[in-house]
This record gives structure tokens, sequence and C-alpha cells, in this order.
């Protein structure tokens, strides 16, 4: 489809040459502009990670320059993306279009002096690449028949997860005590319990934390975006930067954690 900017131009050039009057050119000429906003998308380089500094990569993305290649192989990221209208992105900036998204709520205008990219063309490399209940997230996992099968010590041990009360109780998976009335035992559990429960949540703030987009309420509709695929990719690539740079949560365990290709093997 020719676009309004090459059907002025066709415009100017029939009247040049005679084939339209004035009042012809006037009419036509005028009825071909967007209503949307014109971004002179022509005006800025293409996006290229190698001329971005340390940090300006810092703060746009969450990562290094040496950490995003090594993501973008963890998550086996295509080489190049191809949108269905023929846009082609390679696959690292594909990824950093994600990042810097998720990062700072935006529109897609204020990605263009970064990426050099039309509106159209940014919002569909973005979609290439709801809330749900604890319990139903647990079910959709599979964890659960994952920890039966494998969670034990060398001892033979079963070990176990400690979660909130909107969990089921099984040997494997541990709850608060919630009867009616708790014997002077089950307050000391719980309570020593809860400080321990309270600092794995620490990632969830973690979360908001860096990729902001994710506290912004008014771009968070379920039915208009894809709420519950921005929080899990969200929370992926926070995990991801807790590989690279670890976290309070790891600090506060004395645990190391993985590097990015054992946490995405």
């Amino acid at each position: 489809m020719t676009s309004f900017k090459d059907t002025r131009n066709l415009l100017l050039e029939s009247y040049n040459d005679g084939i339209i009057d004035d009042d012809e050119f006037i009419l036509l000429y005028e009825g071909n502009f967007s209503k949307n906003p014109e971004f002179l998308y022509e005006d800025y380089e293409r996006f290229d990670l190698n001329a971005m500094d340390e940090t300006e990569c810092k703060a746009e993305f969450r990562f290094t320059k040496s950490e995003i290649p090594r993501l973008a192989e963890a998550l086996d990221i295509l080489g190049t993306f191809f949108c269905h209208q023929g846009t082609t992105a390679p696959g690292i900036e594909g990824l950093c279009l994600v990042l810097r998204r998720l990062t700072y709520p935006c529109r897609y205008s204020d990605l263009i002096p970064r990426f050099g990219r039309l509106v159209p063309e940014l919002s569909m490399t973005y979609n290439i690449m709801g809330p749900k209940h604890d319990a139903g997230m647990l079910r959709d996992s599979g964890l659960l028949n994952d920890i039966q099968r494998f969670a034990f010590s060398t001892t033979g041990q079963p070990m176990c997860l400690y979660g909130d009360p909107a969990y089921p109780l099984r040997i494997h998976l541990q709850a608060p005590f919630r009867n009616a009335v708790l014997t002077p035992a089950m307050q000391a559990f719980n309570s020593s319990m809860s400080a321990v429960r309270e600092s794995v949540e620490w990632l969830f703030g973690d979360i908001v934390n860096y990729f902001k987009f994710m506290d912004f309420h008014k771009n968070l509709k379920i039915g208009l975006s894809s709420v519950g695929k921005m929080y899990i990719v969200s929370a992926l690539l926070c995990n991801a930067h807790t590989c690279c740079n670890g976290n309070q949560t790891s600090e506060y365990f004395n645990l190391e954690p993985p590097t990015l290709e054992e946490y995405f093997v």
C-alpha cells in the first residue's frame, strides 16, 4: 500500500507536470495526511549495541553489553526476527527492545531515537518476543510432579518447599499452620518460617524495581494487554539479572546463583 508521504510526492509531481490544477492539488494534497502524528524515524540511526557505552546499556536494558549476547544465547533467541508484513530485526535488537520497554513505562514513539524504526515496526517486533492464583500457577508449572520425583536428600529424606497458605499441603510442599487454635509450638514454627518466606518475596519487589513497566498500572489491563505473559517474561529476565549480578536473597542465604547458561539449560 502506498504511504501518505509517497502519495503527496506523486501529487507534487503531477502538479508540476500540469496533470492536475490548483484546486485539485489542494484538495488531494490536504486529504493525504495521516491523523496520527508523524515521527521522523529517518533522522535516527538503526540500533547498534556496540555504539552504546556501558552506562547507557545498564540504565536502559539493566544488563551490560557483554551480558546481553550471553542472555540472547541462553534464551536461544533467533539470529533474526521476521514480522508478518516483512519487517526484519536482528535478535539482539529484539531482545534489547523488550528489555528497554519493560525497564520503564514508555510509548513506542519514545523508542524511535534509540532504534530508528517506525512505531508499527517496534510494536510488531516487541510482540514477537493476567495474574493467576498461586495454586493455579503451581499446577500449570508441573513443579509439584518434579519435586515428588527428585526432591530427596542424599540419605533419602524428603525435601520440601515452603509456601503460603494458598498452597496445598503435601510431603514435599509445606505451609504455615492454620488451625483455629495454635499451640505454642505451632506459633513458634509459623514465626520462624515467616521471616524466611518474607526474604523469598523480596524477589517480587526486584521484578518491579528492575522492570518498572510492571508497576505501571495504567498499562496493565487484563483483556487489553498480555499482563500474565509480560510478568513471566519480566520474572525470567530478573532471574537472568540475578545470575549475572546476584541479589539480596542470594546474599541472605549465602548462596551463589547459577550462571546464565546453567539457569536456562
